[in-house]
């Protein structure tokens, strides 16, 4: 796992944290003082849906994103390694000079 990627799920979890704890303080206001309950829904409440529609379009984002960059990371195999494969193994193998063996047949 990359550096970036650590901190930024890191920062993930400290959203959903975040979001944990909104929507435990939403649900228990109503049993707080009145003063609490209308400071809770006056500036509480509507950062709640925005701060939950962030945190699913960008753990969204990360999904596609890692995807995305796994398949880009694996390494296609040269020439040599293809036709080191024996027949069976070979379904549809990327060769480096943009070929596509199939079957050991190129």
């Amino acid at each position: 796992m990359m550096k970036n990627e650590s901190a930024f799920l890191l920062a993930w979890l400290g959203i959903g944290g975040v979001i944990l704890l909104q929507g435990i303080t939403l649900a228990a206001s109503g049993f707080l003082p009145e003063e609490l309950d209308k400071f809770f829904v006056k500036y509480l409440y509507p950062t709640f849906t925005p701060t939950v529609v962030l945190f699913v379009a960008g753990t969204v984002a990360y999904g596609v994103l890692n995807c995305f960059f796994s398949f880009a990371r694996t390494e296609p195999l040269n020439a040599a390694a293809a036709k080191s494969l024996r027949k069976d193994q070979l379904t549809s193998v990327e060769v480096v000079h943009g070929t596509t063996c199939s079957h050991g047949q190129t």
